[in-house]
């Protein structure tokens, strides 16, 4: 289950150790190759879950306002990366979902 969006760190080992503290499973030494087993691929989704709600409410070492994102030259798709949690209009309204693995502008009913 390794996810590149996630870093690994001695602090998510902890607190996926304590997840599995609280339903009674032993603790692990490494998330690498750990999510073979049911209750730790749980915990793991869980804290990842966790993690990406609290940082999607928008603090400010997590936001970066005025990017402008460039489409592909090929494809002319702007590919929505997975450290993307949502990306907004000037406006501030939330338009943009993803789409295929691109930026897709709802609104518009078209991929960008």
């Amino acid at each position: 289950m390794a996810n590149n969006a996630f870093i690994q760190s001695d602090a998510e080992l902890e607190a996926i150790n304590d997840i599995l503290s609280c339903i009674g499973e032993i603790a692990i030494t490494e998330i690498d190759g750990a999510d073979d087993n049911a209750d730790v691929a749980n915990a793991i989704r869980c804290l990842r879950n966790a993690n990406r709600e609290v940082q999607s409410q928008g603090w400010t070492w997590n936001t970066i306002e005025s990017k402008t994102l460039a489409p592909n030259a090929i494809t002319k798709n702007i590919k929505f990366l997975d450290t993307y949690l949502r990306l907004m209009s000037t406006s501030g309204a939330t338009i943009y979902r993803r789409r295929n693995g691109n930026v897709y502008d709802s609104s518009a009913d078209t991929e960008l």
